[in-house]
């Protein structure tokens, strides 16, 4: 059982038992209705199947799958630790697998308040100290119903759950606000792309000088530091960008291992990655001597004789990878994985332009992508307010201007 916190809370809140404020819902669809699929996400809560995979995976016969109505909770007991679970409020009535749980609140706690409460750090922390097993990676741990139930969260009287829940959802409306505006962005600028470039007509391996990559290493699931040494994860590369954080620190005998550092002006070339994401490339705009390239990246390099600026020709590459024809060029045999060939890559076709006009094509993209920058980091910024806004409420050292006692109404004479 989870300990009970010993964090004072303001007058008139109390720290429950999750399993004081909900219960387990255990309908089976037994009739195989034809009824919508959920599935729960980690970033999303509980979506559509065919918004999570862009089609049905379920089997045909769901008798054994459990009905959840409109209000109602799900999670995945194996991926509760970081996440997964989330409110069902887009239809009357849907179906999830019969792995999840599900489960109703009760009318002391509102779902608004509940579903934010859930999502909590500390509340996270609880349910990965909960859970157990998982496999070599830490992964797949599992939670009891029993112990999800023994987590404690703050419960404070209804009117101040309602002002909680709505001041984070004032903040929830403006980032998918500019989450939007994000995606509006991206769309433009693969239109340009897709419109700014003539037809290849000579192959890549004509004007790359080498291909380096790096070593598969063990290391932890963290940032290395300043004074650590890093492998690069494959979503360290994402449309020309490039995001030094996706990195894992490796330490004692790996690190001898490493071999092929982080260098300025490199062409970083996903290799092997989902279908949706192989062949994605990225830019270091500076050295780091402290962080290597893994087996699935590569580093493309030009010599400056071969009058070839390497952020056009990132941006060409971009544009071949989000055209589908990298896509084309994959093999594997896992349903996730796919990888390219090197021979295969280099046979890319590439535009002949002055380089007068490669640099121009450079400076006006790059200008474009700051605004990209910018949003990106606007967003950020507010994700980590609000991570810390939703602690404050939840303890309750952040209070509206009149106090708690002035969401309260006033008892009637």
């Amino acid at each position: 059982m989870s300990p009970k916190p010993t964090q004072p809370l303001p007058q008139g809140w109390t720290w429950v038992r999750l399993g004081d404020c909900v219960h387990e819902v255990k309908r089976l669809n037994l009739d195989n209705s034809d009824l919508p699929i959920f599935s729960v996400t980690k970033d999303k809560g509980l979506i559509l199947q065919s918004e999570k995979y862009g089609k049905r995976i379920a089997s045909a016969n769901t008798s054994k799958y459990k009905i959840v109505e409109y209000g109602e909770f799900a999670y995945d007991p194996m991926s509760l630790y970081y996440g997964a679970i989330g409110r069902q409020n887009k239809l009357p009535m849907g179906i999830v697998s019969p792995a999840y749980v599900c489960f109703a609140y009760k009318e002391s706690i509102l779902p608004d308040y509940l579903e934010y409460v859930l999502k909590d750090a500390r509340v996270r922390h609880e349910f990965n100290q909960s859970s157990y097993g998982g496999n070599s990676d830490g992964k797949r741990k599992k939670i009891e119903w029993r112990a999800f139930g023994d987590v404690y969260i703050p419960l404070p009287p209804l009117p101040v759950q309602r002002w909680i829940a709505d001041a984070l959802a004032s903040v929830d409306e403006w980032l998918d606000k500019n989450v939007e505006n994000s995606k509006l962005l991206d769309a433009a600028r693969r239109k340009v792309l897709a419109s700014i470039f003539p037809p290849g007509t000579i192959e890549l391996s004509e004007i790359i000088d080498s291909v380096d990559s790096g070593v598969s290493a063990e290391g932890a699931n963290k940032p290395a530091g300043k004074d650590e040494s890093g492998v690069l994860k494959v979503s360290a590369v994402a449309q020309g960008f490039f995001k030094p954080r996706e990195n894992k620190t490796v330490v004692g005998e790996e690190i001898s291992r490493l071999r092929t550092s982080v260098n300025a002006g490199d062409i970083l070339v996903s290799r092997s990655n989902t279908l949706e994401l192989v062949g994605e490339v990225g830019m270091p705009l500076q050295d780091s001597p402290n962080l290597f390239l893994p087996d699935k990246l590569w580093a493309l390099r030009i010599s400056p004789s071969k009058k070839i600026d390497p952020k056009w020709l990132m941006y060409y590459l971009i544009n071949v990878k989000n055209s589908g024809a990298i896509a084309n060029l994959a093999s594997g045999s896992s349903g996730s994985m796919k990888n390219i060939s090197q021979k295969s890559y280099l046979k890319i076709l590439i535009p002949k332009q002055k380089i007068e006009q490669q640099k121009a094509i450079s400076v006006a993209l790059t200008a474009f992508d700051k605004n990209i920058v910018l949003q990106n980091e606007l967003l950020a910024e507010v994700r980590t307010f609000r991570q810390s806004l939703l602690h404050q409420l939840l303890s309750g050292s952040l209070q509206p201007q009149g106090g708690w006692a002035s969401v309260i109404p006033a008892a009637a004479p």
